[in-house]
């Protein structure tokens, strides 16, 4: 007979509670995965394969249970398809998407805070694709919500517009007139710069053959008075780049958040705050 079977009944029933207890608190302790549940808004960014980046917009509206998922993906919340497969493991999401003779695409996405990232890769309309995906949560309720002064945000708009038309003409002298020369730029890549340092780096820039091209992500502009100063605009863009006799490619996505400064009627930005590069 072995000792576990020797053992009184009253030992063993301890025991069994015992394990019962810790067992239970153990199962308890299991982390579960976060919920992704809710609407999930911003790029779609596909290559095709002769190297072509086509932008686009998506929009997931996800339901959690558990670790398994549904919902449905489209370019906008009101025309969605389906997902298929969708699983949750920890801060990762899987799922795939598919239409008889359009796409069957197989989507890879991660979790960080209140932004999903990540590619989807297959076929689409005849032709093998990857895609860069960013998304924030609640993106498509923002996007149709009132501007908290709709003048201001137009002026900035229109600020903004100005500055990166300039910057994608590679037209110094108008940048040089649209940076406070208190300028304080802080990148999370390269640390603070500014306004000398930047205006060379500009120049330098645009002395190069390979021509860098700056676009706002639709829907993503928000803009908010900083009463006694000016406005704080924040959004997400991406960067493309062109060698002469290449293709136009995707080479960084990024948010930003620039201080804009009203002085004697001219908008000047004044702090520049780059990050999330990707």
């Amino acid at each position: 007979m072995n000792a576990a079977c020797a053992a009184p009944f009253g030992v063993r029933l301890l025991f069994t509670a015992v394990a019962a207890i810790f067992g239970s608190g153990l199962a308890l302790a299991e982390p579960s995965a976060p919920d992704v549940s809710g609407t999930w808004c911003g790029s779609f960014d596909i290559t095709h394969p002769d190297g072509r980046v086509e932008n686009s917009n998506i929009c997931l509206t996800l339901s959690q249970v558990g670790n398994l998922l549904t919902g449905g993906v489209g370019q906008d919340a009101q025309n969605l398809s389906p997902i298929e497969s969708g699983v949750v493991a920890g801060s990762d999401i899987r799922f795939n998407l598919t239409a008889p003779g359009k796409m069957s695409l197989t989507f890879s996405l991660h979790r960080e805070g209140e932004r999903l990232n990540g590619k989807a890769d297959g076929d689409l309309r005849g032709e093998h694709v990857s895609a860069l995906i960013v998304a924030g949560l609640g993106t498509a309720q923002q996007r149709v919500g009132e501007p908290v002064s709709q003048a201001l945000f137009d002026d900035i708009a229109h600020m903004d517009e100005i500055l990166f038309t300039a910057f994608n003409r590679r037209d110094l002298a108008t940048l040089s007139t649209l940076f406070s020369p208190e300028l304080e730029f802080y990148h999370d890549k390269g640390g603070l710069t500014h306004y000398d340092e930047n205006m060379r780096s500009f120049r330098d820039n645009f002395a190069k053959p390979t021509v860098v091209r700056r676009q706002l992500v639709d829907g993503t502009l928000e803009v908010y008075p900083i009463q006694g100063v000016g406005a704080v605009e924040i959004g997400v863009h991406r960067f493309y780049s062109k060698d002469p006799g290449g293709e136009e490619r995707l080479t960084a996505t990024a948010r930003f958040i620039h201080l804009w400064r009203k002085d004697k009627g001219h908008w000047r930005v004044a702090r520049v705050i780059s990050y999330d590069h990707r």
